[in-house]
């Protein structure tokens, strides 16, 4: 007898999914792409979600195991489970999942090409998130497949040994008011034990946590469906019992995450009250289902069969839609709308043009074949010729603004002021072909030395802006501000442009090195650190100017830099920082390095006394002057002063992360605590 609650429910929950992976653009979460602006309330009808979901997929996917095992043996289901499981994986790594990786890495400056530069050379590359080969949301499908295959002979056992011990005791639980809860403490046991030590990552290799967590639940799904119709009696019995304990576990879990710190019982209890309260709701899921759920419909039967295709193909269409408007200005409504319109739409045509009536298109979406001709077309000639013509136009729908990647604005300052303007003005343009446009806001004169020092944000002062004659043709306006370098970056981020935020800060190229221990004052690099602070990528650069002949292919380089991974990959609170070789004409090379934070002996650092005939004895005035007796680095340690002497290009990421994590670490190690104030 077929179980339709069961289709019902496999069906609400792929749809759902289009929601929750809409949403994901929309939290603090991390994801492929994220929308211009956070929901931080989004994230609780997310956790409601996605406490339940992917349990109740998996527990509906072991009960349908049951049904397919009853007639097939067990050879014939591992067969059955490969073609559809496998085919439709490596199809979608291969074919579906590559415009997913593409857009992202397009949308975070990582890649700039056609999608035909992109594709297939993304097959031949390591796996995702250093490489292109990935299998993203279809991770389901190689866990679904371990499962069946693994799971074979207990199933077979139960199967054909209906009165084993394993099944009398499940009979025995179900028959008890509270049996259906006895299934939690292999779940706690999992949460309490394992899930701390193996982070989820649907990788496959070394997911334990997730193999085993949902493996288990699998298994119960066949296990609680063998049982007959006493397991539909039980949760229809106590459907509105479960359902309070569902709500009330919910609010727990949320009061937890909103007031409780981390320890050793908040852990424990709190793995309790999750999987209580998850499988909770999975027991109110079928227990309403039993009894409003129970009957097909047209709706349902093409919608049972049409969604493994939607799972396959929404989050890739989710995401080609995505790169057009998560940089919009408009609303959360109306971009949740057009997301989850778009991606249901996008969807449903590729199933009716491409896969529902195509006899060799069905097995690569998980389908089984159809044997009515009239419903199925038979791959012909001309039907493979409308079906390229299609899956072309698809497949460069994205390529097409390959040409418009691009940062949105790119502000330039610097710690020389508008005297070094020729500079500034041949940094502009050398990145302007990255950006729909450029500015440059510095101050009106040389702020050298002042490292992150504001008028803003020290002296409180009010900083007036000029703006000077603009590069029309380039699209490049230029600013001076009586402030230093960090207010530039202050304000330009901050309000001055309106809504046209900059979303990279190049500070530079500044004339001196600043390598090693001086960026400590370095104007240049407080100009990042304070972008870095306000969230935004940022760049340094120091230590060549426009006499150099190196200049010209210097900035060439910078234009390639800033749209490579190693600017996309910046973080929050990190920035980086590039030197340039002051001496020689040619480059040995680019090199990535720690900055020199401290000199290895500065007991050769020496206060000296420079004798100045204006100081006046009686008034106790000196004059000094700071010296070396040796050099104080150790220039055998390759840090990026050491390198850039060797005439190399040095990329040093920072941050503006300045807690002592390891002193931290020692203290609460070692119980030590300040000094009572008295």
């Amino acid at each position: 007898m077929r179980r339709y609650e069961l289709d019902w429910l496999r069906v609400i929950a792929f749809g759902l999914l289009i929601f929750y992976h809409v949403g994901m653009l929309f939290v603090p979460w991390g994801f492929h792409l994220k929308n211009n602006r956070i929901y931080d309330w989004l994230v609780y009808p997310m956790l409601f979600l996605n406490q339940w979901r992917l349990p109740l997929l998996f527990v509906i996917s072991g009960m349908g195991t049951w049904f397919a095992l009853q007639n097939r043996t067990g050879g014939q289901f591992a067969g059955e489970r490969i073609k559809r499981l496998l085919l439709p994986l490596l199809f979608g790594m291969a074919v579906i999942v590559p415009p997913q990786i593409y857009a992202e890495r397009l949308a975070k400056h990582q890649f700039s090409g056609s999608y035909l530069d992109f594709w297939p050379a993304s097959l031949a590359s390591e796996a995702y998130p250093m490489g292109n080969l990935s299998w993203h949301h279809l991770w389901f499908l190689p866990y679904l497949l371990l499962f069946s295959l693994v799971l074979i002979p207990a199933f077979l056992y139960v199967k054909k040994n209906r009165g084993n011990a394993l099944s009398a005791f499940t009979s025995r639980q179900l028959a008890k008011s509270w049996g259906m809860y006895i299934f939690i403490i292999p779940l706690y046991l999992i949460e309490a034990f394992i899930e701390p030590f193996f982070p989820v990552t649907h990788a496959l290799t070394g997911d334990w946590f997730t193999i085993i967590n949902t493996c288990t639940l699998f298994f119960f799904g066949f296990l609680l469906i063998s049982s007959g119709e006493i397991f539909w009696k039980v949760v229809r019995d106590h459907r509105r019992r479960n359902l309070v304990f569902a709500i009330v576990a919910f609010l727990l879990l949320m009061a937890r995450k909103s007031f409780l710190h981390d320890s050793y019982l908040v852990h424990f209890t709190e793995a309790f009250v999750s999987v209580f309260n998850f499988w909770s709701w999975i027991l109110v899921l079928f227990g309403y289902a039993s009894v409003y759920l129970t009957r097909s419909s047209r709706f349902l039967a093409y919608a049972n069969e049409a969604v493994f295709p939607f799972y396959i193909l929404h989050q890739t269409v989710m995401m080609v839609i995505a790169y057009y408007l998560i940089d919009q200005s408009y609303g959360f409504v109306v971009k949740f709308v057009l997301l989850v319109a778009g991606t249901f739409a996008g969807s449903l045509l590729i199933y009716e043009l491409l896969i529902r009536r195509w006899k060799l298109i069905r097995p690569l979406f998980g389908l089984k074949q159809k044997t009515t001709r009239s419903k199925i077309v038979a791959a012909g000639p001309e039907a493979i010729k409308k079906a390229s013509l299609i899956i072309l136009v698809v497949s460069l729908a994205l390529p097409v603004i390959a040409a418009d990647v691009r940062y949105k604005h790119i502000l330039i300052t610097n710690d020389d002021g508008i005297g070094d303007r020729e500079r500034l003005i041949a940094l502009a343009k050398a990145v302007k072909t990255s950006a729909e446009r450029v500015s440059i806001l510095v101050s009106d004169t040389d702020r050298s030395g002042f490292s992150n020092k504001s008028l803003m944000g020290q002296d409180q002062q009010n900083i007036t802006v000029k703006k000077l004659s603009p590069d029309t043709l380039m699209n490049i306006s230029v600013y001076t501000t009586n402030g230093y370098p960090a207010d530039c970056v202050l304000l330009g981020l901050t309000g001055f442009f309106g809504n046209e935020r900059p979303d990279l800060v190049l500070s530079g190229i500044n004339g001196g090195a600043n390598a090693g221990p001086e960026w400590f004052g370095s104007g240049t690099i407080g100009a990042a650190r304070m972008a870095a602070f306000l969230g935004v990528r940022s760049v340094a650069f120091s230590g060549c100017d426009e006499d150099s002949p190196l200049f010209g292919r210097i900035l060439n380089w910078i234009a390639e830099l800033i749209n490579s991974p190693l600017v996309a990959t910046i973080g929050d609170k990190q920035f980086l920082t590039v030197g340039f070789p002051g001496k020689g004409t040619e480059i040995e090379g680019v090199k990535i390095a720690e900055r020199r934070i401290a000199c290895e002996w500065p007991e050769y650092i020496i206060a000296q006394r420079a004798d100045d005939p204006e100081n006046d004895p009686a008034e106790h005035v000196t004059t000094w002057k700071m010296g070396f007796s040796a050099d104080p680095r150790n220039m055998k340690k390759m840090y990026d002063d050491a390198l850039i002497e060797k005439n190399y290009i040095v990329i040093t990421p920072m941050t503006i992360e300045e807690n002592s994590s390891a002193l931290l670490t020692k203290w609460r190690t070692q119980k030590f605590q300040p000094p009572a104030f008295r």
